[in-house]
Formats: C-alpha cells, structure tokens, sequence
C-alpha cells in the first residue's frame, strides 16, 4: 500500500503559521504517505488569525469619546484662561 493520504483544511482568516505542505489562500493542505502512518504519529496544525471587528470598533468609539472630552475640557480651560485676561503659554 503506496497510497497517499490527502488533507485540506479550510481556515476562517488569515493562516499565520502551519506545518502543512501546501498553502493556498486560507487553505492548508497535507499530503502524506499511508504507510508512514502505520508506524508513526503524524501531526498537522495549523494557527489562523481572525480580526475581532465588534471589540476593534468598541475601542475605537471609546477612543474618540476620551479624544473628544479631552479636547473639550481643553478648550473650556482655554476660554477660561482668556475670559480672565490670561494669555494662553502665560503662568
């Protein structure tokens, strides 16, 4: 028995590191002799990445929510600064 032993796997994502053979997109392929499976363990892996799109547009909300209330208080500590005849950079 010669014959050859086939393993596709299709990913979810972008495949960032495997053992397989062959890669095609985000797809892993293993070829491998029957007979080197009678006699020994054959290990096949592969580790893809997904974006997690819900938590990067959650950090990018509360993100632009701290900028904006920075920028806020900033400019309300500017118009108080010269509401009182300061000059802004003056101590």
């Amino acid at each position: 028995i010669v014959d050859n032993y086939a393993l596709n796997v299709h990913m979810p994502g972008l495949i960032i590191d495997t053992n397989a053979d062959a890669l095609e997109g985000n797809m892993a392929h293993w070829s491998v002799v029957t007979d080197s499976l009678l006699y020994r363990q054959y290990d096949a892996w592969v580790q893809a990445r997904i974006i997690n799109t819900t938590l990067l547009f959650a950090t990018l909300i509360c993100l632009g929510i701290l900028f904006s209330l920075s920028t806020g208080l900033w400019l309300y500590r500017l118009n108080k600064k010269t509401k009182t005849g300061m000059i802004p950079g003056d101590r």
